[in-house]
């Protein structure tokens, strides 16, 4: 039986991955429509917080949902309730007391998030492997009206929370290809079938894809993203001018209102809070932190750390410093080391 399953998922598998071209050049036209209107809202002086950049809102409020206290608790979750992923790429894992948490609240019906993983996820990668952040991914339930009563948005949720558990090494490339595969909004969205074969497209290993196919990933977690949407939906410190809505990003738990369809603000915005935390000693991160304070204007060091890169080699590719700044950083790095 098992097999018979595995065998339907590839097949579906090869059916998605015909469709993949489309979805990104439908995905690359979406993407311009939000920088076009994020662009006026600047042009009008309305600001980005202000900018409705996904359609949805938590309006659901009507809809019957289970709370914290009624669930179990994800064992892979932290204490905010999101995905952590460190240098190594494994969910529940960290980069370290170093690291800056950059937590994402995502939606995957939203089309905005979609855009946001286009334009930030090669970014986000580079800073987490090479132990500067560690990624928190927060699946949200807030767009299930949009998925014609098929409740997309939490199974979906579902169905990562499950990956995340099972097959922690294989949790972002599932990720990323749920966004490769978005369903558009207002349509019946995908089976779980069809999770399932994205899952085992995604590398997932077969018995997982196959509990996502067969429900088993939604009667295990559907509960717990539905109760774990309406504890973030009432979170003040996630809250814009308009209530809560995805993508959300924080940094170091601090909602950021930047706009991250353009280029490298994201990222820029993370140097900042880097460069701003204490050095613990031994850590790239602690040493980017140094540097970061004593060249303010440098390139991102994460664009050239690699695991193993040693402090001089990292200060030795640093374009545009001056000597006496890098003379400066190297002294205060075998000080504080």
């Amino acid at each position: 039986m098992a097999k018979s399953s595995s065998n339907t998922n590839k097949q579906t598998a090869r059916q998605l991955s015909a469709q993949m071209r489309q979805d990104a050049a439908r995905r690359e036209k979406r993407f311009r429509l939000i920088s076009i209107g994020v662009l006026v809202a600047a042009v009008l002086g309305l600001g980005i917080a202000a900018v409705p950049i996904v359609k949805g809102y938590l309006d659901e409020k009507n809809k019957s949902a289970p709370t914290l206290a009624d669930v179990t608790r994800p064992t892979v979750v932290n204490v905010d309730g999101g995905i952590t992923v460190g240098p190594d790429g494994v969910a529940g894992s960290t980069g370290g007391a170093d690291a800056v948490e950059v937590a994402t609240y995502v939606d995957y019906m939203c089309p905005a998030c979609g855009m946001f993983e286009d334009a930030t996820a090669g970014q986000l990668d580079q800073l987490r492997e090479a132990g500067l952040i560690t990624l928190v991914v927060q699946p949200v339930a807030i767009l299930n009206r949009y998925s014609q009563g098929t409740e997309f948005s939490t199974r979906a949720g579902a169905a990562a929370m499950y990956v995340a558990a099972n097959a922690p090494e294989q949790f972002l490339a599932f990720h990323t290809a749920m966004f490769a595969n978005q369903p558009e909004e207002n349509s019946k969205a995908l089976t779980n079938k069809e999770i399932g074969a994205i899952a085992l497209t995604a590398g997932v290993p077969a018995e997982v894809s196959d509990a996502i196919a067969s429900d088993k990933a939604q009667d295990e977690y559907a509960d717990w993203i539905d109760a774990q949407t309406a504890d973030v939906a009432e979170r003040p410190e996630l809250q814009s001018e308009r209530g809560f809505s995805t993508p959300t990003v924080t940094i170091a738990g601090k909602r950021w209102d930047g706009n991250w369809t353009v280029e490298g603000a994201l990222v820029q915005a993370v140097r900042q809070t880097v460069g701003a935390v204490p050095f613990h000693g031994g850590t790239q991160h602690g040493i980017l932190g140094i540097i970061v304070q004593v060249i303010p204007d440098m390139p991102l060091l994460e664009q050239y750390l690699h695991p193993g890169a040693g402090v001089v080699n990292a200060l030795a590719v640093i374009k545009g410093a001056k000597t006496a700044q890098l003379f400066k950083a190297a002294d205060i790095v075998q000080h504080a080391a």
